[in-house]
Order: structure tokens, then C-alpha cells, then sequence
């Protein structure tokens, strides 16, 4: 049997040029197909579209994110529209200029929801790969629909507070209720299904939950659901910078959170944002595109914001961490060195 591996890393966030360290995670990319979430427009292009943290790099980043491993990046988030859809675009003509494949936006909903379709000579099979993706995170005129944007889905939130605990615990947290929206979760599935007539391989590449939130949203789970039955064969998820549970669901891995791959950003926020970092594994029959094999590999990020291998006594917390956060979902876990295993 041929194997061939996907890695799904979580948001690129690069500031500056990448230094390549020793004992990078880097390597975990080499061999693979390596998907990830470019979160950071990199255009020379100034057009901030909003206040607040607006983020823009260096195209002369590109050539490094290649040489680090990364074959696709999702531009379906909430920050690769901050200087417009020119700045997006340029974002994807830097990409491709690099080989690097981008994918999620579009000049209407149609588009930017399109299945991308990576033959089989690039990632490594002997059939197809499909990447379809979306943000439930961000400005509703960052979505596309009649006019330019990103795949984006919007979620109803409320808010409800426990009666019956709060008459003994003052200042007891509202509970926090979440829902896709279904025209946008149609489109989704829509996408998915479509991709599934091409090849068995579908990775859904999706921006969700809340910043700096390790628990799960509550659509997260259900959304997972939706997407594993509409046909996805892989589910990478990002958004929250921080690690989240993974699971088997019905046999397809889902990562619901990868945290952050490269944070080079030098704003306030960074200080908030946890060093925690991880590399999703997985290896598939690149022939008829089974799932053989899902893994999980955790790290750390350095002083300039780039993925380090970790040493035994901090692999051992991080992957007791995943596994903590994991509880409930579906599968089992298990766990070797700074790596974890997934199993139905």
C-alpha cells in the first residue's frame, strides 16, 4: 500500500522572515502535503478596512512559508480581508507565484466556496485531493456574496444565564448557546459533496471558535457533524491560537484547533496568545484516499515566533492537555513521546 501524509498546521501570522531553527517543526512538513490558514495578508498594498488590529506582511514572506513546507493556505478568516479584496488578491497571486495554492475567496459566494482541486502529481497520490473551506469568524463584509470576499458563514449567538446557580454563586458566567447559519452551512456541505464527486479525499479547512478559548464552541461539534456527513474525509481547524480537542468522528480525524504555527505579530495581543503549537499527521492510501493513520504532534513556539520540537517534560503536559480537552468527544487517544495517536 502507498501512503501519503497531509499535514494541517493552524494560523500563519508572519511578521518577518523566517530564521529556520534548529529543532523546528518545519520538518514535520517535509514529505507531506502541508495545508494551512494564512491569517495575514501579505501585500504591499495599505487599505486598512477597519480599526483595531488590522494585519498586513511582507510578500517577500511567501518564499519562506514554501521552504517551511506549506503547499495551500486558506485565506477564509477574519483578517486576510483587512486591506480589501485587492490586498487579498494580491495575497494570492504572491502565493501561487511561490507554488504555494490559495484558496477560500472568490468574486461571489459561488466562488469562494469552490472545491480547490490539487492533482494528484502535486500532493504526492495517485488520485485527487479537495480542499473546501470557510470562516464562521469575522466581518460580514469580509464574506463573499454578490461582491468579493472570503467563504464565510455567520453564527447566532445568545446568551442565558443559570438561574439556580447564580442565587449561590455570584458572578457565575452566562451559558453561551451558538449556531451556524444554515444558508451558509448548505453552502458548506454543498461544496463538500461536489468535491466528493471528484475524489474520496476531502479536506474541510475551517476558522472557528472563540480567541483564546481552549473549551469548545458550541456549533464547532455540530458543525463537525455536518461536514464529516456531507463527506469530508479530514477536518483542520484554527482560529483560537490556542490547542483544542481532537476526535474520530465515524472514523474521519477532526482537529478542532491547531493553535498558532508562526506568530511574529509584536502587538499588545501577543502577549495573550499562548506559545503552543501542533502539527496534525495523516496518513492516507494515496490510492483510493482511506484514512490509515491520524497523529497529532505538539510544540512550542520560539522568541521570534516560530514552531520548535519540545523536550519530554513539556510534551508530556501538552499532550495531556489535548487529551484533557478531548474528553467527551469521539475516539480514543494515545499517546507516545510529543505525539498522539487518534483510533475510532
Amino acid at each position: 500500500m502507498a501512503l501519503a501524509t497531509i499535514a494541517g498546521v493552524g494560523d500563519l501570522v508572519p511578521y518577518r522572515r523566517l530564521e529556520f531553527p534548529r529543532r523546528s517543526l518545519y520538518a514535520s512538513l517535509q514529505g507531506a502535503f502541508g495545508v494551512a490558514n494564512l491569517e495575514v495578508p501579505l501585500t504591499d498594498r495599505q487599505h486598512p478596512q477597519r480599526e483595531g488590529i488590522v494585519l498586513r506582511g511582507a510578500p517577500a514572506v511567501v518564499a519562506d512559508l514554501k521552504l517551511a513546507g506549506v503547499d495551500a493556505v486558506s485565506l477564509a478568516n477574519n483578517h486576510s480581508g483587512d486591506h480589501g479584496f485587492g490586498g487579498l488578491e494580491d495575497t494570492a497571486r504572491n502565493c501561487t507565484r511561490e507554488r504555494i495554492i490559495p484558496f477560500g475567496h472568490g468574486r461571489n459566494a459561488l466562488e469562494a466556496f469552490k472545491p480547490c482541486i490539487v492533482p494528484g502529481a502535486v500532493w504526492g497520490g495517485r488520485l485527487d485531493l479537495a480542499l473546501v473551506t470557510a470562516t464562521f469568524v469575522g466581518y460580514r463584509r469580509y464574506f463573499a456574496g454578490r461582491e468579493p470576499g472570503v467563504a464565510g458563514i455567520r453564527v447566532t449567538t445568545a446568551y442565558v444565564r443559570d438561574q439556580e446557580r447564580l442565587q449561590f454563586e455570584p458572578g457565575q458566567p452566562a451559558i453561551v448557546h451558538s449556531m451556524a447559519w444554515s444558508q451558509g452551512l448548505r453552502r458548506l456541505r454543498a461544496a463538500i459533496q461536489a468535491a466528493r464527486k471528484r475524489t474520496p479525499l476531502v479536506v474541510a479547512v475551517l476558522h472557528w471558535g472563540v480567541s483564546l478559548q481552549e473549551t469548545l464552541a458550541e456549533y464547532q461539534p455540530a458543525v463537525a457533524e455536518s461536514v464529516v456527513d456531507a463527506g469530508a474525509a479530514i477536518v483542520l481547524g484554527h482560529h483560537s491560537h490556542t490547542l483544542q480537542g481532537v476526535e474520530m468522528r465515524k472514523g474521519v480525524p477532526v482537529f478542532y484547533g491547531l493553535g498558532s504555527f508562526l506568530f511574529s505579530y509584536s502587538g499588545d495581543y501577543a502577549r495573550r496568545v499562548p506559545k503552543e503549537t501542533a502539527v496534525a499527521l495523516v496518513d492516507v492510501d494515496a490510492t483510493t484516499g482511506r484514512v490509515e493513520r491520524a497523529r497529532l504532534r505538539v510544540g512550542r513556539l520560539d522568541e521570534n515566533g516560530e514552531p520548535l520540537a519540545v523536550g519530554a517534560e513539556l510534551a508530556a503536559h501538552l499532550t495531556q492537555k489535548v487529551r484533557r480537552l478531548s474528553e467527551g468527544l469521539a475516539g480514543d487517544i494515545g499517546i507516545s513521546g510529543d505525539t498522539l495517536t487518534m483510533s475510532s
